[in-house]
């Protein structure tokens, strides 16, 4: 909720800008609608996305979609104004003082889910500085579980086309076994489900 000042900047039409940053990997309606109750504690939202080597470097695993990908999903989102690409996962206080240097912000947003990294609050500068302000997160929808349904519909569609079509799957599993991809430096690697899907990762 927004305090006296803050009524009386909406009132007075001041432009109030707002930071909000994160992953955003494979976009889906939790992440559209923290970005519908961040704007609308503002008037102007700036969106900070998470750089891959960051997200992999503090989680562990790279993210589903790329940088590229991942900025473009977010910039075509009605309730963002302007993306920052490249973001640190972990806002250290230094970042924190660019972003309110450079895009003039007035309120760091993000959803009242914990998000700690080494056992530090990531946006504990931001709490310190009395900038930062909390909003619901969406239940029932995260980029992992939707990762882990997209697993499990493909293991029971496999299962199933495996006891009804076994000889269908025979030959796919040797074409597959067939196929690799040969990378630039001539080395090569294998292309079988099994390396793009690592289910202990995400179920």
């Amino acid at each position: 909720e927004l305090d006296e000042d803050e009524e009386d900047d909406t009132v007075n039409k001041r432009p109030i800008r707002v930071w909000m940053d994160g992953a955003f990997d494979m976009m889906h309606y939790g992440h559209m609608n923290a970005f519908r109750q961040g704007r609308a504690l503002g008037t102007y939202l700036v969106v900070g996305i998470n750089s891959d080597a960051s997200i992999t470097e503090c989680k562990g695993t790279a993210p589903v979609m790329n940088d590229q990908e991942r900025c473009a999903a977010v910039k075509g989102c009605k309730w963002v104004d302007e993306i920052v690409e490249g973001a640190p996962y972990v806002m250290t206080p230094e970042y924190l003082n660019f972003v309110i240097e450079k895009y003039n912000i007035d309120y760091v947003v993000h959803g009242d889910d914990p998000c700690i990294v080494d056992g530090k609050d990531v946006y504990e500068d931001a709490k310190k500085r009395g900038i930062y302000r909390s909003i619901p997160r969406t239940e029932g929808v995260s980029t992992t579980d939707i990762v882990g349904r997209m697993l499990y519909l493909s293991r029971d569609h496999h299962e199933k086309l495996s006891s009804e079509k076994p000889d269908l799957m025979s030959r796919e599993r040797k074409r597959s076994n067939s196929l690799t991809s040969v990378l630039s430096d001539g080395s090569s690697h294998d292309t079988t489900p099994g390396y793009f899907f690592r289910p202990s990762r995400f179920l």
